[in-house]
């Protein structure tokens, strides 16, 4: 691997000028990516009409070990949100209004990638390691004779990763006390959309923050197995179900109908 800027060793080092190398977990049967914050930056791209490529991975990352990274005119950058940063003042790219529409965005998008994603991990991922780490090994192309045992001990591994970071964030609560704290989450996107029918958190046009929130309702709602929050938003939350309907056909218009499975085993 050659070395980019800042003396980071480059992934793709015959780099074609503005073109996006976008690296990230590989695209599951029913979901263009099961992660949220990869979905959030290839649904920027898409939204933007950015030129990009995309390496699926289980094993590369960033310099600072995460996924998604996208290397991009020689540089490299994790961290979904530092992504769409680097993404907007090198590309000129702007989806905000003026300087406190930003600001409020920021903290909006904040707040979901921070606190509301954990509270939906204990449904997605705590309660559901073995159906979460099956999508994932479908995606990995894991032989059959493998595959069972192989997702038993990704599941006991995931598992054991979500119940520390969600104890990080959160604390420990009762089922009833984290439902509650799951219902609190939703209402409170619920108001903030409930205003603009038919529109996003800032009007008509799609922001950062709209990307956050939708990725981390798309990946819980269109997820194949049943969780608490995919039957709150359904019905309870009218405005929140409309919200990552919309989004999902504006962004991603074959959705319903595609199979996004890779057709080939993902990149080491």
């Amino acid at each position: 691997m050659g070395k980019g800027k800042g003396g980071v060793r480059l992934h793709v080092p015959e780099w074609k000028e503005d073109v996006v190398y976008l690296f990230q977990f590989p695209r599951t049967k029913h979901l263009p990516n099961i992660s949220p914050y990869c979905l959030k930056v290839e649904s920027f791209l898409r939204l933007h009409g950015v030129k990009y490529e995309v390496r699926e991975t289980f094993k590369l990352r960033s310099s600072q070990g995460l996924l998604p990274m996208i290397e991009l005119n020689g540089r490299q950058v994790g961290d979904s949100g530092l992504i769409i940063a680097h993404l907007k003042k090198t590309l000129n790219i702007q989806d905000y209004s003026d300087d406190k529409e930003a600001a409020q965005g920021r903290v909006i998008s904040k707040a979901c990638d921070a606190f509301t994603a954990h509270t939906i991990y204990k449904y997605k991922i705590l309660d559901n390691s073995k159906n979460f780490a099956g999508e994932i090994m479908t995606a990995a192309k894991m032989p059959n004779f493998a595959k069972g045992i192989a997702t038993a001990l990704f599941a006991r591994q995931i598992r054991k990763s979500a119940n520390m970071k969600i104890g990080a964030q959160l604390g420990i609560w009762p089922d009833g006390a984290h439902e509650e704290m799951v219902r609190d989450e939703l209402q409170m996107y619920e108001t903030l959309l409930k205003n603009f029918v038919g529109h996003n958190l800032f009007g008509d046009k799609i922001t950062e923050a709209d990307l956050t929130l939708w990725s981390h309702l798309a990946t819980t709602l269109y997820m194949p197995f049943d969780l608490l929050p995919q039957k709150l938003i359904r019905e309870d939350f009218p405005h929140l179900k409309s919200f990552t309907e919309r989004l999902r056909d504006k962004l991603w218009p074959d959705w319903e109908k595609a199979d996004f499975t890779p057709q080939v085993s993902p990149c080491k």
